[in-house]
C-alpha cells in the first residue's frame, strides 16, 4: 500500500512527489473532489492523469471510491478510461488515461460550434450515455467542462467525471431535499425530485449543452442562483432559432425534443428513431436480410431498456413476430426449418431480455 501522507492534497508544484507507484510530473487541473496531475507509472513508464482526493472527510472518500468503481465498470471509447484506483485510510487516488486536447468548455470560449461539429460531438456523447444507461448509470453532471475534445487521430470525444453519477434502483447517496449537478445544466427533475432522477435527466442536459454549442449562449442563465432555478423549472424554454436563425430545421427539432420538462414526453424524438428502426428492419426482412434486420431490432431493445419498459416490450413482441419461421410451404409440403442465423439471434435476444 502507498504511504497515507502521499495521497493527501499535493502542492501545485509537487513535481517528483510519489503517490503509490506514480511519480507526479506536473499539475493539470483541480475540481470539486480532486486535483489532477500528469504522472508517470514507475512500473511501465506509462503517462497517466492522476486524480488525487483533496478532502479526507469520510463522505468524500466514499464518494471518490464510488466514482472509481462506476468508471471502472464503464468500458467505452467515448468514456475516459480508468486504469487503477486505490484507497488507504484517509487518502485515495485514480489513475486514468492521459488525454490531450481541451474541454468543450474551453472551446466554447471562442464562440458557437459549427452545426456539423456540434452534431458529431453530441452523437459521440450519446454513444457514451447509451453505454452508461444500459448499465443503469446516470451521469447527472454532463456539462461542457466534463466533455473533452481530444486531439488524437479521429478526435474522439470523451465524457469525464462520474463523481455524482447515480445507479438507477440503488439508494440515494445524498440527503433528501438536496440536488446534485452544475446549476445551469441540471434537469428540472434534479431540482424537484432528485431521488427519482433517471437517464432522461442526461438527455435534458445534453440538450442544454447542444443549445450552447449551437448558439454560443447558455440556455438557462441569470445573475442569481434562484433565478436560474426558476428558469429551469418554470420559465420559458429558450428557442435556439431566435439566436441562430440559420440552424437546420431537423437539428432544431431534436434540440426542442430534449428540452421538454415532462420527462415522459422528452423521449419523443427517441421513439421516432425506434419506429424508424422498426420500419428498416421489416424492409430488410422482406428482402431476406435476416442478420441486418435483427441487428436493427436488437439495437432498439438494448438502447431502450434504459428509457422505457413499454417500448422495450413492444420491440420484443415485434421481434418475436418477425423471427417466427416463415409460413411458406416448399415443394414437398413441409414448412422450412428455422434458419440457423435466426436461432442464433433468438439466443442473443433471450440473453438481452433476461439480463
Amino acid at each position: 500500500m502507498y504511504p497515507r501522507a502521499a495521497v493527501m492534497p499535493l502542492d501545485r508544484h509537487a513535481a517528483g512527489a510519489r503517490v503509490g507507484p506514480y511519480e507526479v510530473l506536473r499539475f493539470l487541473a483541480e475540481g470539486g473532489m480532486g486535483a489532477v496531475y500528469e504522472a508517470r507509472d514507475t512500473r511501465d513508464d506509462r503517462r497517466v492523469a492522476l486524480k488525487v482526493l483533496v478532502s479526507a472527510a469520510t463522505q468524500a472518500v466514499d464518494r471518490f471510491e464510488r466514482e472509481a468503481r462506476l468508471t471502472l465498470a464503464l468500458d467505452h471509447p467515448h468514456i475516459v478510461k480508468l486504469h487503477a484506483w486505490a484507497r488507504d485510510g484517509d487518502g485515495a487516488y485514480m489513475a486514468m488515461e492521459l488525454l490531450h486536447g481541451r474541454s468543450l468548455a474551453a472551446r466554447l470560449t471562442e464562440g458557437p460550434v459549427a452545426p456539423a461539429e456540434a452534431v458529431r460531438i453530441a452523437a459521440e456523447v450519446c454513444d457514451a450515455l447509451e453505454h452508461a444507461h444500459a448499465r443503469r448509470v446516470v451521469h447527472r453532471d454532463l456539462t461542457p467542462a466534463n466533455i473533452f475534445l481530444t486531439d488524437s487521430p479521429g478526435a474522439p470525444v470523451k465524457v469525464l467525471d462520474f463523481g455524482i453519477a447515480r445507479v438507477v434502483g440503488e439508494a440515494a447517496f445524498t440527503r433528501t431535499g438536496t440536488f446534485l449537478g452544475t446549476l445551469r445544466y441540471v434537469a428540472p427533475e434534479q431540482v424537484t425530485s432528485a431521488a427519482t432522477v433517471d437517464a432522461r435527466a442526461d438527455l435534458w442536459t445534453l440538450g442544454v449543452v447542444l443549445f450552447e454549442c449551437l448558439t454560443g449562449h447558455r440556455a438557462f442563465d441569470a445573475e442569481h442562483h434562484a433565478a436560474v432555478l426558476l428558469k429551469i423549472t418554470a420559465g420559458e424554454i429558450p428557442d435556439a432559432a431566435t439566436l441562430h436563425p440559420g440552424l437546420p430545421r431537423d437539428l432544431l427539432d431534436v434540440l426542442r425534443a430534449t428540452l421538454v420538462r415532462d420527462r415522459d414526453a422528452r423521449i419523443a424524438a427517441n421513439r421516432r428513431d425506434f419506429e424508424a428502426r422498426h420500419d428498416r428492419a421489416r424492409l430488410l426482412m422482406a428482402h431476406g436480410q435476416w442478420t441486418a434486420a435483427m441487428d436493427e431490432l436488437l439495437e432498439i431493445l438494448m438502447r431502450d431498456k434504459a428509457w422505457s419498459d413499454e417500448l422495450a416490450r413492444k420491440t420484443f413482441i415485434a421481434i418475436l413476430e418477425i423471427i417466427e419461421p416463415p409460413k411458406v410451404k416448399v415443394a414437398d409440403g413441409q414448412i422450412p426449418p428455422v434458419d440457423p442465423v435466426v436461432a442464433t439471434y433468438r439466443r442473443r435476444l433471450s440473453s438481452v431480455v433476461l439480463s
